[in-house]
């Protein structure tokens, strides 16, 4: 019998999206993937590299750039040299077939060489080295000092990847990528966890479960672990705060009797609508990061402000003018991305909330009383 454990999205290939990630890079040698923290940028870049490694194609992954002044040609050399690709130099790296993966790449946004000159001179090309660069955007203790823009260098709608498929799209010619996971990629995430834990989820719930979490990794991640522990429902699991604790419990006192269990609609319902116990798990989660506290909102209304209009209006305009909106973007309490919304096409920055559960959060954060607002 299989020992339980909790769900970790990593085991998604996400074969598709690293698939079409990787075509990106193939028609126009740059990329930008864009999010919050802890909104799977991290785990995506460590699957472009496996992708490329296994097709036996060089990639370098870099974890952030040096602060310090650096001469990029040289400085990603030097890592091709680390990595084993001793056939190029520092005059050919950007000439040659290796894909640059740069997560935390927001940390080499004021080092103009490198964008003025390596990625935007490699950015619509048609070969020599790829760049794909995983930004972060929002930091929910300091703030963030870029503008909404970010990174120095415009790139085409077919070039960026950001949250939500839906936000992505701007045209025949962008992609159809996104943060977030596919439902097969959430189907897949969901059926691997079944098979190791041999709890079963509904497919009824399932939807639900996909409804409320749009496909966020982390969200996924989060409810399921708190939904499990929901679902056992035993009182001496109480005071096991641990959620790997508790299913090594589980493990001990069902699984040996051979005991295979679904979590229904029901279930889910249930869970959903404990408010307390849903936040105060929560809150214990990477997940939860991205949020204000109640006590941050108290002291800041003008950003409580503006995150009561976009929960009324679903996107507002991202004017870093407006105090609120400037705090909520630099804290990373609001996501961002461009949309057309004007007759010619003209793209412009949106703040929203990119998940039920995100719009569920902040209005009990908030105090909205808003029962059985998940639907």
């Amino acid at each position: 019998m299989a020992k339980l454990s909790a769900l970790h999205t990593a085991s998604c290939p996400r074969t598709r999206t690293i698939t079409e990630l990787a075509k990106v890079l193939d028609e126009h040698r740059v990329a930008l993937v864009r999010g919050p923290p802890s909104s799977g940028k991290t785990t995506l870049a460590r699957l472009l590299q496996s992708y490329y490694v296994s097709r036996e194609e060089p990639v370098v992954f870099l974890t952030g750039w040096p602060r310090k002044t650096v001469d990029p040609p040289i400085y990603l050399y030097e890592k091709c040299k680390e990595a084993g690709y001793e056939e190029v130099d520092y005059m050919t790296v950007q000439y040659s077939n290796i894909t640059f993966i740069i997560d935390e790449a927001q940390q080499s946004y004021n080092d103009k060489a490198l964008w003025r000159g390596l990625i935007k001179s490699q950015s619509g090309c048609q070969s020599g080295a790829r760049i794909c660069l995983f930004a972060s955007y929002g930091n929910p203790v300091m703030g963030t000092p870029e503008g909404p823009g970010g990174p120095p260098v415009h790139f085409e709608s077919e070039q960026r990847v950001s949250l939500l498929r839906y936000y992505a799209s701007h045209g025949p010619h962008s992609n159809n990528l996104g943060l977030f996971y596919t439902v097969e990629e959430f189907e897949y995430v969901l059926l691997l966890w079944s098979a190791v834990n041999e709890v079963e989820i509904a497919p009824v719930a399932r939807k639900v479960l996909y409804y409320v979490t749009g496909g966020h990794p982390g969200a996924v991640e989060s409810l399921v672990a708190y939904i499990l522990v929901c679902f056992l429902s035993c009182s001496h699991f109480s005071y096991l705060r641990d959620v790997v604790h508790v299913l090594q419990a589980y493990y001990h006192c069902e699984v040996e009797n051979n005991s295979i269990k679904t979590i229904t609609e029901k279930h889910l319902m249930d869970s959903l609508e404990d408010g307390p116990n849903l936040f105060a798990s929560l809150q214990t989660t990477v997940f939860f990061r991205s949020f204000p506290t109640s006590q941050q909102l108290a002291l800041t209304p003008a950003a409580a402000t503006a995150l009561r209009r976009i929960i009324q209006e679903g996107t507002i305009p991202c004017d870093l003018d407006d105090h609120g909106v400037e705090l909520c973007f630099k804290r990373g309490w609001v996501h961002t991305d461009y949309t057309h919304s004007s007759p010619a096409g003209v793209e412009n920055l949106v703040c929203f909330l990119p998940t039920r559960l995100h719009v569920k959060i902040l209005e009990d954060l908030l105090g909205i009383n808003q029962p059985g607002s998940f639907f």
